[in-house]
């Protein structure tokens, strides 16, 4: 007991401890973001259930506008994801036009990617097919991430490009051009701050890892602001606020709220994450489209490329 005891105060004194002084900000950024990281990998695999709402109201195409109810389930491992979505989007008008025009409807998409491949099954207004292809393919956009990220992500991030695991992102930031600093002023957060400016155009992304936590990060925010200007106030754009709980020794996001407003227009996100499953392992069946139970009919579009056959002499 004694033993376990000691190990136990080394490894939290390591968890506690600080960047010497003389280290520069990235070296300071890279320890906390290391302190992170080593958190978010104790979830190896897990099931969640994400139920709320999303919303977006475009300043300049009113019909645009859109809201309602978001369902979400998650199943994921180290080489493999599944998303199935219930959320709002915009579908294509029945009506037929040149170009086609959209209109705010129901979207319901099941996703799988594995290492070999990618497939989507997407219903819309009584439109529906399902296309394979190559594993970073992601069709349409809709909600879907890596739920250790939350609280990394931006929004663009989380309904645009193909999903990059945290360990991604966290490299994508250590990367990039903006000028970096550390802010430990409040003792119960690391702020971790990327800077830019450009001409008379400043831009910050701010974060706020939570030292009790694992260092998870609770809070994003980015603003803006342009020098020169009548009012030189910094401008929030984005904001997130995400809750973790501790189970099953993982720290896990439970709640997540995020909003995004510029001259085009504002979306917001709220999610309540219900964990089924924790380091338990993933089911082969969830990584085959039979478990999607889509109709026979439905419409099949296989997008992988195919290699040539190889010719065999043959044998004598």
């Amino acid at each position: 007991m004694a033993i376990a005891q000691v190990l136990l105060c080394i490894a939290a004194s390591y968890a506690a401890a600080e960047p010497a002084p003389k280290e520069t900000a990235p070296d300071k950024i890279g320890f906390y973001f290391s302190a992170m990281l080593a958190q978010r990998q104790k979830l190896l695999s897990g099931e969640f259930i994400a139920t709320g709402t999303k919303s977006v109201q475009d300043f300049k195409k009113s019909p645009s506008d859109y809201s309602g109810k978001v369902l979400i389930s998650c199943v994921f491992d180290k080489d493999r994801i599944r998303f199935d979505n219930l959320e709002p989007g915009l579908v294509a008008d029945p009506t037929p036009t040149n170009p086609v025009k959209m209109k705010p409807g129901r979207i319901e998409r099941k996703f799988f990617r594995t290492p070999q491949q990618s497939v989507t099954w997407t219903q819309a207004d009584g439109a529906s097919n399902i296309v394979i292809a190559e594993p970073n393919a992601t069709l349409g956009r809709f909600l879907f991430f890596d739920v250790r990220a939350l609280g990394l992500v931006t929004w663009q991030q989380l309904t645009g490009a193909p999903a990059e695991k945290v360990e991604a992102i966290v490299a994508g930031l250590k990367k990039a051009p903006r000028t970096q600093s550390v802010d430990t002023s409040d003792p119960k957060y690391v702020q971790l701050v990327f800077l830019r400016e450009r001409g008379a155009r400043s831009d910050e992304l701010r974060y706020w890892l939570s030292r009790e936590q694992g260092f998870a990060p609770v809070r994003l925010e980015s603003r803006a602001r342009t020098l020169g200007s009548p009012d030189e106030s910094w401008l929030v754009n984005e904001h997130a606020e995400i809750s973790w709980q501790q189970i099953d020794g993982v720290w896990l996001p439970v709640n997540f709220e995020m909003r995004r407003t510029d001259e085009i227009a504002e979306k917001k996100l709220a999610l309540k994450i219900r964990w089924r499953s924790v380091n338990k392992g993933s089911d082969d069946k969830f990584f085959d489209r039979a478990d999607f139970d889509a109709p026979d009919s439905v419409q099949l579009d296989d997008m992988l490329p195919r290699r040539p056959a190889v010719m065999r002499p043959a044998a004598r």
